[in-house]
């Protein structure tokens, strides 16, 4: 009883205690069973819930809720294709259980097959209509498949639902970015920074674009700050330096390349760029710096968040 009572006060640690001893004496009691995958999944402790889930599940194949968490953990450790069938049943055993529709189509969507993803998504969203997650899910697959339009529609629902949520203003500002329409790109980053000045993808991201209009100067301090927040990610180095390059300032876009390189030794990119740029040390115009073409088509990088 404590271990339940626990469970529905959200306090898992404390329920795991309590229902660990409980299965010391009473093995195999399925609620036990239940409750504790139920407590060690929302800890975290995934590969622990799966074993008391699916006995939970063996004990009542109809048990929907067990059904959904035993896929939602499957999806956790990264065994897509083995949460279709729990995450399956449990939308058959209850057919209003958006969160498990959810849930399949995100196993569907590892899986890159985004239609049934699509399906399932739609389906969540119908039965909840503030389901922002799902839109968010959508959002994502329209990317992959090049529908930008209803990408955009799909990310403009999740910030109609929450103004604040953060990954709604990275995922729309990219694509707006992919479809070249740099100042919708450029306003739904500033918007995300207002909410979020620390947000390094979007610093990051935010430079580019400036940098792709030349405005050199408003993008290299938003680079800087993107290193005080990630100094390992060896792109920001490697587009610090292409401005350096294009500025002129030779010695500094050296630096930035060599940098990139300690991080990443494998960076094309910083691999060719450094030899033009030693190469143009190495002609010293006096007249006008060796032109620099910038060898990146795109911000290197644009990953949607689901």
């Amino acid at each position: 009883l404590l271990g339940k009572f626990n469970t529905f006060l959200k306090n898992y640690k404390e329920a795991i205690f309590s229902l660990e001893q409980v299965n010391k004496f009473e093995t195999g009691f399925k609620q036990t069973d239940f409750l504790l995958g139920q407590s060690l999944l929302k800890t975290n402790r995934y590969k622990e819930a799966l074993l008391y889930l699916q006995r939970a599940v063996l004990a009542n194949p109809n048990l929907s809720q067990a059904q959904y968490f035993l896929g939602k953990s499957l999806i956790k450790v990264g065994r897509f294709k083995e949460a279709i069938k729990p995450l399956s049943m449990a939308t058959e055993s209850n057919p209003k259980f958006s969160k498990a529709f959810n849930y399949l189509g995100e196993a569907y969507k590892k899986l890159g097959n985004y239609s049934k993803a699509l399906k399932a998504f739609n389906k969540a969203i119908n039965l909840d209509r503030n389901y922002i997650i799902a839109y968010s899910h959508l959002g994502t697959i329209y990317t992959i498949q090049k529908e930008y339009t209803k990408a955009i529609e799909s990310f403009k629902k999740t910030l109609k639902i929450d103004p604040n949520f953060q990954k709604g203003y990275l995922n729309l500002a990219m694509v707006y970015e992919v479809l070249g329409r740099y100042p919708e790109a450029i306003k739904t980053y500033q918007e995300l920074l207002t909410l979020n000045p620390e947000d390094e993808k979007a610093l990051f991201s935010l430079g580019w674009v400036l940098m792709d209009e030349k405005r050199f100067m408003e993008a290299i301090p938003l680079f800087k700050k993107a290193i005080k927040l990630k100094p390992n990610n060896p792109n920001i180095y490697f587009s610090l330096g292409i401005i350096y390059d294009e500025m002129g300032r030779n010695e500094d876009a050296l630096l930035q390349y060599r940098k990139a390189l300690q991080i990443d030794e494998n960076h094309a990119g910083a691999h060719e760029k450094l030899a033009l740029a030693e190469k143009n040390r190495e002609i010293k115009s006096t007249i006008y710096p060796l032109a620099i073409t910038k060898i990146a088509p795109q911000n290197p990088d644009i990953i949607l968040l689901p």
